[in-house]
């Protein structure tokens, strides 16, 4: 089973001044399509704690997803990160040039050099088109890892992992199709729902327990 992990940057995320939507977004995305999700993490903007997360992880999962640190300011920091974990050198894509000045002009904005940090990336790296935005993302392998980067505004990534990375996902690794059945009740305790599901042989299917105000969830999945 293909290991994936999520990362969402940023000291907005840490800090609890906005609630990282991204991270649940992707996960139920890919969950859809029968890939589960090994590990959820929340990072500041650290460039140590960035390249230090990607390098260990990249040893023992098949995809990083990351999202924020592309931008143009000082705390964008993934970028240099990805190369840092890779040990390579940050290197300007010329062929990103002019779709980001078309960009900038379109959106009435005054071009910047700071601008420009946006269309250098690890020399290995491949860019991803951000059909909303003015930062592109970008993959590339890091270790056993493939470490696909997006914006972190939620309509940029979400248009930009729709569109390519998800397909990509399913290209590279293609999983079996998945049934699901939720099941619902009132006034069931979880211990003896557990206590069910402990005495029986459910080997080929995965199963959820979710405890809610006045209801449990009893998710099921199989292929």
């Amino acid at each position: 089973m293909i290991k994936i992990a999520i990362l969402s940057i940023g000291n907005e995320i840490v800090n609890g001044d906005i609630t990282d939507t991204n991270s649940s977004y992707i996960a139920k995305k890919l969950r859809q399509y029968n890939y589960d999700i090994g590990a959820i993490y929340a990072l500041p903007d650290k460039i140590d704690v960035i390249k230090d997360t990607i390098e260990e992880l990249s040893k023992n999962y098949d995809v990083i997803l990351t999202t924020g640190g592309l931008g143009p300011t000082f705390d964008d920091l993934t970028t240099k990160a990805c190369a840092l974990a890779a040990k390579q050198r940050i290197k300007l894509k010329k062929e990103l040039y002019q779709p980001l000045i078309d960009t900038i002009k379109s959106k009435g904005v005054k071009l910047k050099i700071s601008h420009l940090k946006q269309i250098y990336l690890p020399e290995n790296a491949i860019a991803i088109p951000n059909d909303h935005g003015t930062s592109p993302g970008f993959y590339m392998k890091i270790n056993r890892a493939l470490v696909m980067s997006m914006p972190g505004v939620p309509f940029e990534m979400k248009h930009m992992f729709e569109q390519y990375i998800l397909k990509m996902i399913k290209k590279l690794y293609p999983q079996p199709n998945i049934y699901r059945y939720d099941l619902k009740f009132a006034r069931l305790p979880e211990s003896d729902m557990d206590d069910f599901i402990r005495s029986q042989q459910f080997d080929s299917v995965n199963i959820i327990l979710n405890a809610m105000s006045g209801e449990l969830a009893v998710r099921l999945s199989s292929t």
